[in-house]
């Protein structure tokens, strides 16, 4: 019986050919969004649960309800000395380690350096902690030793090629102090799997800071590392965060009982976390959902394509099921053979949807930045789950279509007339209309999506980010040559302006408090800041609203440090009236450093996510992290080829980096990139599979129509009112769903928008576009094929009659 409904099923999906095609295609792109969707959830929902303690392991986040940066008061970052409180302190706590991140320091071997990008400090305990596997030398006394070393698998590679890299020594230099520290390699573990928040590849002792590198790790109120804890089985992590207070209070730290610290369950840190200074970048759970809920819809799509075309060729396949019933078949075994065909169209689009996720993978994390596998044959759970879906979907796709056809009454199906179709007929317009409402709602998400991207690249924001060449700083002994540097890059006749900075102006991190004499005692502005040179302002075009920029000839007091400019948000949150000429501190301190020469404009600092936040402009051309370069564009390679030549006499043994600051200024919003090509893709796909039902509704319906066209023809219809006779109702539909898709689209754009401080609104233009878009291609779609209906010879439908 099985053998005879397969071989049944073949035959039927032969016999209809077009329509079986226009399914597996529709149902093929749809499993193709849908596994591409469920391959990232999955790598998401992975992160940091291969560690076999997972369960028990909490990362320390403090949390200060005075103290805003970036927009959240909670950070990953505590006081050294917490770890080891922890362990003594409570008997929950089984272990905990420490981690300190130092990103982009020089080590060499021998004479050849490189710049090392994840070099991590940490204690030797965190290899019983986390699950970090070393697959040569002995865990137990690798980091041990103050000046010990271990490398992951890659970066012995990268270091020591096929030698044998253990016993080999590797030297350091720091960015900020002027020595050079060997360091003996003692391991090497495995590399860390894609779904890990760490990144690390060089583990240096955490306690080489403070012999190696001098740092004070005993102060409470030094907040620069990272502190995971590994709790007994069984307990309550709530309960200890409850307790941690009492340990702010014993140990007396500078923000007394505002700060309050949180325990963060491992699993929960890539997705869930949204905390200043980050180990590396995380995830969003937004993302996640979004991403699965719209890869449902697509599929969900396809699976209503499906549907709309099985029940439209219902009258064609009537008789049969007349017959069948006739010589005794149950609904059970009708309905079984439907689901049947069903279920070999879906696994043959499963078939063709693996081939389309092979190739679209890499396009896939190049969008979500990740290193996605797609491997079904040495994945068994990842094949049976595919062949599950495929299944499903086959069953889901099928089942109305099987549950109408198997009800139909031999009586009425062997009549000369098929059966009334009023039912079917009304489910299947609204299936189209649910099709084209979600297509509609994804075209208005991407053009809004791309229309908030146009605004933040026509907005003004307050500096010129064009001609920018900016060069990262890493050599630490540059920083007494800056003038004899600046000097030597202005030489070049395509140089125009050179300008040491702390930070850019499109990502100004560092933030303290602002002093000033005669503060009030109950007032704190908290106030972001850089250190720069001479034409830092200049450069950028930063607008002086008021009093003068830095000047080499009126600021050279003190080494050309002392001067000040602040911006407007600074000033009204100081409460004065002109701020020139007065005495400002740093680091929160009244006492004055400084004289505020000038007051600039308000520019954005950071992404246009956050408000404007007061700021100053501190002069000290000694202290930069980047030189910007401002050129001419009439020979780009030229002076490029110039400013290489320069930095390799200044810092032989570092590696040339530049990037210019427009494309710096562009990959901070890659997210938001991210998210246009991601609605502009599923937007496409369920047009697309829309459009394939649309067109086999149209066939179905020009055929079932033939005698019809053919009388009108006769009569003398022309073409033209044919067309439009026939596409009325699809067309109907479609205004249908655009009605119903636009208030969930303006809510959906509303929400998403709210992310941004500075923003454009969900222009009604936008729901027009779609509107328009989405008539246009059903017209399309639809008139392509009644039109060659209406074009068709009406004797050859006439012929018989």
């Amino acid at each position: 019986m099985i053998k005879n409904y397969f071989l049944s099923a073949i035959r039927n999906i032969r016999k209809e050919a077009g329509n079986s095609i226009l399914n597996v295609a529709s149902l093929a792109i749809g499993l193709t969004v849908f596994i591409l969707a469920g391959l990232f959830v999955r790598h998401e929902l992975s992160f940091d649960r291969y560690h076999e303690r997972a369960a028990n392991i909490f990362r320390v986040i403090k949390e200060d309800p005075g103290n805003y940066y970036m927009g959240t008061n909670r950070f990953a970052v505590t006081p050294a000395p917490l770890a080891e409180a922890l362990v003594r302190e409570y008997p929950e706590v089984v272990a905990a380690t420490r981690f300190s991140q130092s990103r982009n320091v020089l080590l060499m071997r021998g004479e050849r350096g490189w710049l090392e990008p994840d070099l991590v400090w940490t204690d030797p305990q965190t290899f019983e902690i986390f699950s970090f596997p070393l697959v040569a030398g002995d865990v137990r006394t690798a980091l041990r030793d103050p000046r010990s070393l271990v490398l992951s698998e890659r970066a012995a590679r990268k270091y020591f090629g096929d030698e044998d890299p253990l016993g080999r020594t590797l030297t350091l230099r720091p960015r900020h102090q002027d020595l050079a520290a060997d360091f003996v390699v003692r391991g090497v573990f495995r590399d860390l799997p894609t779904h890990s928040h760490f990144s690390m590849d060089v583990v240096l002792p955490f306690e080489a800071l403070a012999t190696v590198l001098k740092q004070d790790l005993t102060h409470w109120d030094q907040n620069n590392h990272y502190t995971y804890l590994l709790l007994r089985p069984g307990a309550d992590p709530r309960a200890l965060e409850g307790k941690l207070s009492g340990l702010i209070d014993k140990y007396g730290s500078r923000e007394g009982r505002k700060t309050k610290y949180i325990l963060q369950s491992l699993a929960l840190i890539h997705l869930r976390s949204h905390v200043n200074f980050e180990f590396a970048p995380t995830g969003d759970a937004r993302t996640v959902s979004i991403s699965l809920t719209i890869a449902w819809l697509v599929l969900l799509i396809a699976c209503v394509n499906y549907m709309n075309l099985a029940t439209a060729r219902a009258t064609r396949r009537a008789r049969e099921v007349g017959m069948r019933k006739v010589i005794g078949a149950r609904v059970s075994q009708i309905a079984g053979q439907f689901l049947g065909e069903s279920v070999i169209l879906a696994l043959l689009s499963l078939a063709a949807a693996s081939g389309l996720v092979a190739a679209a993978r890499p396009a896939l994390n190049a969008l979500v930045d990740r290193r996605i596998a797609f491997d079904p044959l040495g994945d068994p759970g990842l094949a049976a789950a595919l062949v599950v879906l495929a299944v499903v979907v086959g069953i889901a796709a099928g089942s109305y279509p099987a549950f109408v056809l198997s009800r139909f009454r031999p009586t009425a199906v062997l009549k000369p007339s098929p059966p009334g179709r009023g039912k079917s007929g009304a489910v299947r317009n609204a299936l189209v209309v649910f099709q084209f409402t979600v297509s509609v709602v994804l075209i208005i998400c991407a053009l809004g999506v791309r229309g908030q991207l146009r605004f933040i690249r026509d907005k003004d924001m307050g500096y010129n980010r064009d001609q920018v060449v900016v060069l990262p700083i890493r050599d630490h002994r540059l920083l007494a040559r800056i003038d004899a540097l600046e000097t030597e890059l202005r030489r070049h006749p395509g140089v125009i302006r050179v300008a040491a900075s702390s930070s850019l102006p499109n990502d100004v991190r560092s933030q303290t408090s602002a002093g000033w004499p005669g503060k009030p005692e109950d007032l704190d502005v908290p106030i972001y800041f850089v250190d720069a040179g001479y034409d830092f302002a200049d450069l950028y075009d930063l607008e002086i609203v008021a009093g003068r920029s830095f000047s080499r000839e009126l600021d050279r007091a003190e080494g050309g440090r002392g001067a000040f400019l602040v911006n407007e948000s600074a000033v009204r949150a100081m409460g004065v009236g002109s701020p020139l000429g007065m005495g400002f501190g740093r680091w929160g301190d009244n006492e004055p450093v400084g004289t505020i020469v000038g007051v600039i404009k308000d520019f954005h600092m950071h992404p246009l996510h956050l408000p404007i936040a007061p700021l100053y402009v501190f002069l000290d051309p000694s202290a930069p992290g980047f030189i910007s370069i401002r050129i001419d564009s009439r020979d780009i390679s030229g002076i490029l080829d110039a400013v290489r030549a320069t930095m390799a006499r200044f810092s032989p043994e570092y590696p040339f980096e530049y990037s210019f600051f427009d494309e710096i200024f562009d990959r901070s919003y890659r997210a938001e990139r991210n998210a246009e090509r991601m609605f502009g893709a599923f937007a496409l796909v369920a047009v697309l599979i829309a459009c394939l039902g649309l067109l086999g509704l149209a066939s179905h319906a020009a055929a079932r129509r033939t005698r019809e066209i053919s009388i009108r023809k006769v009569v003398g219809a022309s073409a033209s009112a044919i067309v439009l006779l026939l596409s009325r109702g699809f067309l109907r539909w479609i205004l249908t769903a655009n009605a119903l898709a636009w208030p969930v689209a303006y809510l959906a754009m509303k929400s998403w928008l709210g992310n941004f401080a500075y923003r454009t609104g969900p222009s009604p233009r936008l729901f027009i576009l779609a509107g328009l878009a989405s008539l246009a291609v059903a017209a399309l779609t639809v008139w392509g094929r009644t039109a060659r209906a209406a074009a068709a010879d009406p004797i050859e439908a006439l012929r018989y009659e």
